[in-house]
This record gives structure tokens, sequence and C-alpha cells, in this order.
């Protein structure tokens, strides 16, 4: 029995080691840098759409600019150098933890009053809803409302979560009451670490 289980440790040991070693070419046995897990981003990219069904307008922010950042600690092993250079080599992207500084607060304004009650410059955030599943989203078909949740509820709706490539939904299905003007929007997304980006629109007319 002590020689099945020693064999069987062995075996063990051995595929680990020639798991390692495989990627010795590309990567290096040993001595591979570990998978940066998390990404940051300094700028966003806008995308504007209107009249999607019951959506007046859309804006699919994506990151720009982007950074990876921090190892993900737990590929650390207790027999360094082998492990974390059998897990680098393995088929995982960058930043698939997501944000390094999760989104804590969104806020959208416009140049012009959206009506007598909110004026230039004012928060728009009550007339906004947020989506940020990349697999439930159509460009040719509104969100349905339980796909869409307020801009203030990031603790369960975190946006980027799936990665640096995924995106943040914004719809409304209101209107201003002048039509005739044209809009600039801007969105500011601050994150945990207090830092902010911004981008701003094209006009935009309704």
């Amino acid at each position: 029995m002590k020689k099945q289980l020693i064999l069987i440790f062995l075996f063990t040991v051995g595929l680990a080691l020639i798991e390692a070693c495989s990627c010795f070419t590309s990567c290096g046995c040993g001595g591979a840098a570990e998978p940066l897990a998390y990404f940051d981003f300094e700028k966003l990219k806008v995308q504007t759409q209107q009249n999607i069904g019951v959506e007046t307008l859309r804006f699919t922010l994506e990151p720009d600019s982007i950074e990876y950042l921090a190892v993900l600690e737990n590929t650390r092993s207790i027999w360094p150098g082998w492990v974390t250079s059998a897990y680098a080599c393995s088929p995982v992207d960058p930043g698939f933890e997501g944000l390094k500084f999760p989104v804590s607060r969104i806020q959208v304004t416009a140049n012009q009053a959206f009506n007598d009650t909110i004026p230039a410059g004012a928060s728009l955030n009550s007339l906004f809803q947020m989506a940020t599943d990349p697999n439930q989203v159509s460009n040719s078909s509104a969100f349905p409302s339980s796909q869409l949740t307020h801009l203030n509820d990031l603790d369960r709706f975190q946006p980027f979560s799936a990665g640096p490539y995924s995106a943040l939904y914004m719809v409304t299905r209101e209107k201003p009451s002048n039509l005739g003007v044209p809009f600039k929007f801007t969105v500011i997304l601050t994150k945990s670490d207090s830092t902010t980006v911004s981008v701003v629109t094209d006009e935009i007319s309704f």
C-alpha cells in the first residue's frame, strides 16, 4: 500500500513537472512572469445609438489606454518556478479578474437643459439605466427591464467585470423638452482609487 501511495505521488509530481516545462521554448521553464490578472484604463471610448425600440438613446462605453496590473497572489506555489511557469503559459487572457480599481460612481450630465427641472450640467443619472453583460446586448433591440439597473447599483452590477474588452451600456427612454437643440453628454466614471475618467459624446439631436 505504501509503495502504491509513493508511486501515485511521484506520478503526480512528474506530470506537474512535464506541464511546467512543456512551455520552455515560449516562456522559459522556471523563470516565467506570472500573468497580470487585473487591468486599469486611462480613457474611455463611447458610441451612441438612438431610437432602439423604447430606448431613445444608448451609450456603449469601452475602456481605452488599457494597462495590465498585479499578479494574482493565489497563483504562487509552495514549489515556485515550475508551477507558476505552467500557469503563466496557460491560455488565460491578462486582465481576466477585472478592474484593479472598480468603478465606485457614475455621473452623466449634458451641456444643455434637459427640461425645466434639469438644467445644463445637472445630473441626469435618474434618467439613465445601465447594463454590463455583453452576452445580453443587441444592436437592433432594446434591453428588457430585467437586464437593466440603476447607475448607483454598483455593488451588484459592476462595469467591466468581464475583463478589459467588456462594455458598459447606458440607456434612457426619455427625451428632452427642446427637441431642436443638439446635446453633448459627458459621462464620468470614478474608480475606487479616487481617479476619474470621462468622455464626451458627439452632438446628439432628438
